[in-house]
């Protein structure tokens, strides 16, 4: 899996996928906006809805070629890991503050 730096890296045809946190969207390149050269025109996959895409976004960390489902699965894997992190700091967090208001209470 490859992260998208250079637009004539894609071709039509090309199949993208865009990880949104955990919802995850297939893309398939058609080509570069006839009348704004700034923009490309992607298909999505299930609902076939065509969209003009600003390149400097398209070139983020999160659109990806050349992908296996299982590099997709750990790249999901990943995220759901870092959330419960997260998850686990406020944990955290929201105990420390019940210990320092009952320690409070206590004075």
């Amino acid at each position: 899996m490859r992260q998208i730096t250079d637009i004539t890296e894609l071709t039509p045809g090309t199949q993208i996928v865009e990880f949104c946190g955990d919802k995850i969207v297939f893309w398939e390149y058609l080509c570069q906006h006839p009348k704004n050269p700034e923009y490309v025109l992607l298909l999505e996959s299930l609902s076939q809805d065509a969209i003009k895409q600003y390149i400097p976004n398209l070139l983020r960390s999160n659109w990806y070629i050349d992908y296996t489902f299982e590099e997709i699965y750990e790249k999901r894997k990943e995220w759901h890991l870092e959330q419960i992190k997260k998850l686990d700091k406020r944990i955290k967090d929201e105990q420390s503050k019940k210990t320092k208001e009952n320690s409070s209470e206590a004075d």
